[in-house]
């Protein structure tokens, strides 16, 4: 059985490999006398996977790859990216449940650092043997991917998506480490986190009147090899800034022209690209791009609501 279920989790995703550690780790753990049999039991599910999923993961190989076009959205470049990560891994938890911005961050922060180590904690856990259990299965799943974003400076983290197969892990830990104090305090965990997401539902699925397919049309030039993107922000709006990248990359073909993420002006490096290219174009909150680049002679400047103004620029 162990197999069988090694097999259809490694068959739902890739990034399924993370849960799989996961289990691994806990299995030879709590289990030693057995390892022999759970080694075996992994490496033949993991041969079954090969011969049928095998000939398609090598097909599919150029995913792998950062400079890849159709994957290259996951390589922004913000500024930071080892503490944004860091931060990323602490949000994952609540991301689960609903979104976190604003106030709420230092605390959804707070609560996923308890999320992650209330599991391991023998003073709070009444059950760690089973406790651990979903332990393992959420910090394999997340690790994983965070290994791939501080090694590659790639953003999956800022993807639930990537992470998801880590969510019923989150659902099991919180009720499960809030038994502790009271069958009571249990339910009203349970409660908040209900609340919390029914209030968060309409959001989730309101459409989005921005349409970047627009931005992106009515360029005056298609960027290319010879042209820089730029993405100016606030320090404190750097996820938006990396929302709009997204967007307007996703509808960049060809996507081949170079980016930088500005919270700040353009520091010596920035400036002599942009010197360098043939033209700038810069997604502003509606600011001029003034305090980012002196010296920038504008060509164009258009806004779109929801999105943002883009400019335009040769450097002078």
């Amino acid at each position: 059985m162990l197999c069988i279920g090694v097999f259809a989790t490694a068959m739902t995703h890739y990034f399924a490999a993370g849960t799989l550690l996961g289990m691994l780790f806990y299995a030879v753990w709590r289990w030693p006398t057995q390892r022999r049999s759970i080694a075996l039991a992994f490496a033949i599910a993991g041969c079954v996977f090969a011969v049928c999923w095998g000939r398609f993961m090598w097909q599919q190989r150029h995913l792998f790859a950062t400079d890849d076009p159709s994957t290259t959205f996951l390589t922004a470049g913000i500024p930071h990216h080892a503490w944004v990560t860091a931060l990323r891994i602490l949000l994952a938890p609540l991301l689960m449940l609903f979104p976190v911005s604003g106030i709420a961050v230092p605390l959804a922060a707070i609560a996923g650092l308890a999320i992650y180590s209330g599991p391991f904690l023998k003073r709070v856990t009444g059950s760690p043997e089973f406790v651990s259990f979903w332990g393992c299965w959420l910090i394999g799943t997340v690790s994983v991917v965070a290994a791939l974003d501080f090694t590659r400076q790639t953003d999956h983290l800022f993807f639930i998506r990537y992470i998801l197969l880590a969510g019923p892990a989150v659902y099991a830990i919180i009720p499960m480490i809030a038994l502790n104090f009271s069958r009571r305090a249990c339910h009203v965990a349970g409660c908040v986190v209900l609340i919390g997401c029914t209030f968060n539902l309409p959001g989730i699925y309101l459409l989005d009147p921005a349409d970047p397919r627009r931005m992106v049309r009515d360029l005056m030039s298609p960027p290319g090899k010879d042209d820089l993107l730029i993405i100016a922000t606030d320090p404190a709006d750097i996820q938006s800034a990396e929302v709009e990248l997204i967007r307007i990359v996703r509808y960049l073909k060809p996507y081949d022209c170079k980016v930088a993420v500005l919270t700040r002006p353009a520091t010596a490096e920035v400036l002599n690209a942009a010197r360098k290219s043939r033209l700038v174009f810069v997604v502003t909150r509606g600011q001029s791009p003034q305090p980012y680049l002196k010296d920038a002679e504008v060509l164009e400047s258009r806004a779109y609501p929801g999105l943002g103004r883009i400019w335009t620029l040769r450097m002078e």
